[in-house]
This record gives structure tokens, C-alpha cells and sequence, in this order.
């Protein structure tokens, strides 16, 4: 049964700079309905008061519904519009190939982008090299090489073949190689199934679209600030 599109009527609260923003809008680039949603950026700023009052998590990215309903998350936004926006679909129908994809979420939402946090308060800082900084990046190794153990989803052709797994790896990965250039280490070194898979997805339009746009919204961040 066809579905119609929907009106533009649902807002997405948050900007590109987040790595969970810009999953759910490559996930809406994936299903080909970018359109579906007003992106109503964070209003106040994140953590006021009066972004509160629509999310009291204080978090980003929510989704506003047609009905005023909120869902915040973006694992849990990601799915809704994969219900919603039924093709292409975002998790494999083969059960292995559906774990392979979860598997893959869950180690960059659990382990990967948690890792990252303290590489942000060393270029934030300017921490100098030494222990503190040594102990930041050895367990952030350790958070890749997990996902490098489990690794098992492997780059789409193209923009084609796109799952889960890359709409969330791939921002995330905006940072781990900025960190990694940042902090004078190789994240990719020793760690060929994930070089395969950032490299492959690379290739596409699509990536390098989220990636420049990503880009985008840093340097007016840090222009922002002056």
C-alpha cells in the first residue's frame, strides 16, 4: 500500500553540531524525506529553561509531533521515522544481520561517543601532554577497540545499502577523527575493520555532505564565540 507524504509539520529541535542531531537527519536523507521536518534549532539555548519546557530532559535532538507530542532520544527518533518512512528500511530483515547492526549502535552510543568526552575537555582546556591526557586517549582506544572486535557491518555502496549502524557511526566518526588529529594519534591505526568501513562510506555523497555540514556548524560555533 502506497503511503502519502507527510505535511512539513513535525520540528526536530537541536543543530548539526551533535552527532545524535545529524543521525536522525541522515536518517531522514536515507528515506529520501528531508522535508518531513522543521528544523527549529534549540530555543533559549540548550539547558535553559525554555528549551526545558518542550524537553525537561535538556538534551537534543527532540521531536516535536503534528500533535505537540514529544520524543526525545535519538535512537528512539530514528526509529519512529523508520516506522513512519517504511523504505528503505534502516535494520536488516536476517536476524544476524539485525544484531550486526544494533551491536554496532549500541558499542558507539555505550562506549565510543562517551570516550570522546574527555578529548573535548582536553582541546576545550588545552591540556598539555602528560598522564591526564595519555589516560583520556588510552581509554578512548579502548572504547574503538571495542567496536573494532564486533565490527561487523560493513561500508553501503554509495548511497545505496545504508543502515542504522552508518546513520549513527558516521557523525560520531566526524569527531574521532578530528580528536585524533587533534591529540596527535591515529584511530584508525591497528584497526582494519573499521579503516574498511570509514573509508568505504566515505566514498559517498552523503557522507561527505553530513561531514561538510558538520564542519559547517562547528566553525560557526567557534566564530560564535570569537
Amino acid at each position: 500500500m502506497r503511503r502519502e507524504k507527510r505535511a512539513m509539520t513535525m520540528k526536530l529541535y537541536g543543530g548539526r553540531l551533535s552527532p545524535y542531531y545529524e543521525r536522525v537527519m541522515i536518517v531522514l536523507d536515507i528515506k529520501g524525506r528531508p522535508d518531513a521536518v522543521e528544523e527549529a534549532g534549540v530555543p533559549g539555548e540548550l539547558g535553559s529553561q525554555e528549551y526545558r519546557a518542550i524537553n525537561p530532559i535538556g538534551k537534543i535532538p527532540a521531536l516535536a509531533l503534528e500533535d505537540g507530542t514529544i520524543i526525545p532520544e535519538s535512537a528512539v527518533i530514528c526509529r519512529y521515522f523508520d516506522r513512519i518512512f517504511p523504505t528503505p528500511p534502516l535494520i536488516p530483515d536476517d536476524a544476524r544481520a539485525m544484531a550486526d547492526v544494533e551491536l554496532a549502535c549500541r558499542i558507539a552510543d555505550l562506549y565510543v561517543a562517551p570516550a570522546l568526552v574527555p578529548l573535548f575537555q582536553a582541546t576545550r582546556e588545552g591540556w598539555e601532554k602528560g598522564e591526564r591526557l595519555d589516560a583520556a586517549i588510552a581509554d578512548f582506544g579502548a572504547a574503538l577497540d571495542h567496536l573494532e572486535h564486533y565490527m561487523r557491518v560493513s561500508p553501503p555502496a554509495g548511497n545505496e545499502g545504508w543502515t542504522l549502524a552508518d546513520a549513527t557511526l558516521l557523525p560520531i566518526f566526524f569527531y574521532v577523527a578530528m580528536m585524533g588529529a587533534r591529540h596527535g594519534f591515529d584511530p584508525f591505526a591497528g584497526r582494519p575493520r573499521i579503516s574498511e568501513w570509514y573509508r568505504g562510506i566515505m566514498e559517498s555523497d552523503r557522507a561527505q555532505a553530513s561531514h561538510a555540514g558538520m564542519q559547517q556548524a562547528l566553525q560557526a560555533f567557534l566564530a560564535a564565540r570569537g
